[in-house]
C-alpha cells in the first residue's frame, strides 16, 4: 500500500508540476511584448525553477535540464488532454473569477513566414462586477476587429500579463520606488499562485488515470518515474 502511494504522489506532482511549467513557458514567450511588466514576475519564475533543478539534482538517474525539458512538452499534452475532457463534461467554470481583463485584435502580417497573425491590444483590468468593462468590450469592438475579455482571480496576475489596472483601489500606481518596489514583492508571488491553482483545476481530472491503472493492477509511466520513485521511497525510509 505504501508503494502505491508514493507512486500516485509521485504521479500527481508530475502532472501539476509539467502543467505549471508549460503555463510558465508560455508567459516567458509571451513577456517579449510587455518586457517591463514581465520583470515582476521573471525573477521569481527563474527562482522557482532554481529550487527544481536543485531538487531534482539530487535524484539519481535523472539529468535536470532533460526534466524541464520533458515537462514542458508533457504539459503540454497533459493540457490538451484535461481540457478536452474538462470542456466535454463542463468541468473548466468551477474556479470563481474576480477581475476581467478586456482586449481588442487585429490581424497582421508576419513577413517571416508570410502569414496571418493576430494581434492583441490588451487595455484594462476591472472587477468582474464592474460594469465599465462591458462598455470597454463594446468599445473595443468598434476600435478592432473584435474585443475579448480573460478573467482572473487576482488583477496581479492581469497587471503581470500586459492589463492595467483600472478603478481598483488596492492599485496604487508605479510612479514612486516604494509602489514599485510592494508590486516586485506581491505580483511574482501572486502570479505564481495563480498559474498553480489554475494548473491544478485544469489537471485533477487527469489524477484518475493512475487510478484507473492501479485498479487494473497496472502503474503507468512506472519505468519512467522510477528514479523518483525510488528517491522518495528512500526518504520516507530514513525519516522511518
Amino acid at each position: 500500500m505504501k508503494s502505491k502511494l508514493i507512486y500516485l504522489a509521485v504521479f500527481f506532482v508530475i502532472i501539476i508540476f509539467a502543467n505549471f511549467l508549460k503555463e510558465v513557458a508560455f508567459f516567458i514567450n509571451e513577456s517579449l511584448s510587455y518586457f517591463v511588466r514581465s520583470l515582476y514576475v521573471l525573477p521569481w519564475v527563474a527562482l522557482v525553477i532554481l529550487i527544481v533543478f536543485y531538487l531534482v539534482k539530487k535524484i539519481n538517474g535523472i539529468k535536470p535540464w532533460e526534466f524541464l525539458g520533458y515537462s514542458v512538452l508533457a504539459g503540454m499534452l497533459f493540457s490538451i488532454i484535461g481540457l478536452t475532457i474538462n470542456i466535454t463534461l463542463e468541468l473548466n467554470n468551477s474556479l470563481e473569477k474576480n477581475y476581467v481583463g478586456v482586449y481588442g485584435i487585429i490581424t497582421g502580417f508576419n513577413p517571416n513566414t508570410d502569414s496571418e497573425v493576430v494581434i492583441d491590444h490588451k487595455t484594462n483590468v476591472y472587477r468582474i462586477t464592474d460594469n465599465r468593462a462591458k462598455r470597454e468590450l463594446r468599445r473595443l469592438e468598434n476600435k478592432y476587429e473584435d474585443s475579448y475579455k480573460h478573467e482572473f482571480m487576482f488583477w496581479q496576475t492581469a497587471f503581470a500579463t500586459g492589463f492595467e489596472p483600472k478603478y481598483i483601489f488596492e492599485y496604487k500606481g508605479t510612479d514612486s520606488f516604494s509602489k514599485v518596489l510592494t508590486l516586485f514583492f506581491t505580483i511574482g508571488p501572486i502570479f505564481l499562485l495563480e498559474t498553480f491553482i489554475n494548473t491544478i483545476m485544469d489537471s485533477w481530472i487527469l489524477f484518475l488515470i493512475p487510478i484507473i491503472g492501479l485498479f487494473f493492477k497496472k502503474k503507468i509511466f512506472e519505468e519512467q518515474l522510477k528514479p523518483i520513485i525510488k528517491h522518495f521511497t528512500n526518504r520516507t525510509k530514513k525519516t522511518a
